[in-house]
């Protein structure tokens, strides 16, 4: 199984890296841009990708976007994604951009490492954030209505 992390933040490459190396069968590439993301994709096959949508000055659903217009254009299927964000909305823009999945910074390794298993098929993860708590799981194709007045307050909590 191979996987690209790709983040400018080297915290983010070293824990997420370390968590899937630990993995058997994981290969793990790092790149620390989103232009090194892109060389990396257009030489190799990756079956993941973890972006850090907050790189600048592209961002990862930049990086995204582009991979996943590639792959259409070779007409191949992109590999499913992991985003990191930096805010709970961006977490909508990341699934619009085709994400797979998509989650709140800061994140544990092991709760990367469990979701890139579950985009492989390799364990299942029934919640759309594990911020939401057990029950709570929110669908990823309805971003919460966080402009509402009306809305509860537990939406606007980080």
């Amino acid at each position: 199984m191979r996987v690209l992390v790709v983040s400018s933040d080297p915290g983010i490459r070293l824990r997420a890296g370390a968590a899937l190396r630990a993995r058997d069968g994981f290969e793990v590439d790092e790149a620390t841009s989103a232009m090194d993301g892109h060389l990396l994709t257009s030489e190799r096959d990756y079956d993941v990708l973890v972006i850090d949508g907050d790189m600048r000055p592209e961002g990862g659903q930049s990086l995204l976007f582009e991979i996943r217009a590639r792959a259409e254009y070779e007409g191949v299927a992109a590999p499913p994604a992991l985003m990191l964000m930096g805010r709970e909305v961006d977490r909508w823009v990341s699934k619009w951009a085709g994400a797979a999945d998509a989650v709140v910074k800061p994140v544990d390794s092991f709760d990367i490492a469990r979701r890139v298993l579950a985009l492989v098929g390799e364990v299942e993860f029934p919640e759309a954030s594990g911020r939401w708590g057990p029950g709570k799981a929110r669908d990823m194709d309805t971003p919460p209505a966080l402009d509402h007045p009306d809305a509860p307050s537990s939406e606007l909590a980080p």
